[in-house]
C-alpha cells in the first residue's frame, strides 16, 4: 500500500516538471523618439513596417494605448532547436507635441521538438532571449519611413581647423 501510494506521489511529481515551461523573460526594448506630423501617421507606419517584415497581424491593436502585439512569425528547421518563432511589440507614446517615443521588442521562442520538428502542432516552444536585432531593424523601418532621407552634418577639416587655431580665428 504505501509502495503504491509512494509510486504515485512519484509519477505525478515528474509528470508535473514534464508539463512546465519556462517563463517568458523580462524584455529588451529599443527605443527611438521620432517627430511625426500625428499619431496616426506613426501608427499606420507601425503597421507598414510589421508587415514588410512579414509580422502576421495580432491579437493586441490598442491605438488608445498606443500598443501592437502581432501574431507569431514561425520558421520551422529539420533540426531540434533551430526552428524559432518570434512576435513583435511596438509602444507610441507621446513626448511632447510633434514628438513621440517609439519601443520595439522582438519575443522569441525557439522549437525544442526532438520528433517532428517541421510539424507546428507537435512543436514544444521554449522561451530564448528577445532578438534584440530584429527589434532594432523594426525600429530602423519605422523611421526610415519618416524620414526617408540621411541627414548628415557637414564633416570637419581638421587642417582648416588647424590653420584657423594658428590665425588666432576662433
Amino acid at each position: 500500500m504505501i509502495r503504491n501510494s509512494l509510486f504515485v506521489v512519484f509519477l505525478s511529481t515528474g509528470l508535473a516538471g514534464a508539463c512546465a515551461t519556462n517563463p517568458e523573460p523580462p524584455g529588451v526594448w529599443r527605443e527611438v523618439e521620432l517627430t511625426a506630423p500625428s499619431d496616426r501617421v506613426l501608427w499606420q507606419l507601425s503597421h507598414l513596417s510589421l508587415s514588410k517584415m512579414d509580422f502576421p497581424r495580432g491579437a493586441v491593436n490598442d491605438p488608445a494605448s498606443g500598443t501592437i502585439q502581432t501574431g507569431w512569425r514561425t520558421r520551422l528547421h529539420p533540426f531540434q532547436g533551430e526552428g524559432y518563432r518570434e512576435r513583435a511589440e511596438i509602444q507610441i507614446r507621446p513626448v511632447e507635441s510633434g514628438s513621440w517615443m517609439v519601443r520595439t521588442r522582438v519575443g522569441k521562442q525557439i522549437n525544442e521538438a526532438l520528433l517532428n520538428p517541421l510539424d507546428p502542432s507537435r512543436a514544444e516552444w521554449k522561451w530564448t532571449r528577445d532578438d534584440r536585432n530584429t527589434a532594432a531593424i523594426l525600429l530602423m523601418h519605422i523611421r526610415s519611413l519618416l524620414e526617408p532621407e540621411l541627414r548628415f552634418q557637414e564633416a570637419v577639416d581638421p587642417l582648416d581647423e588647424i590653420m584657423k587655431r594658428a590665425e588666432g580665428t576662433p
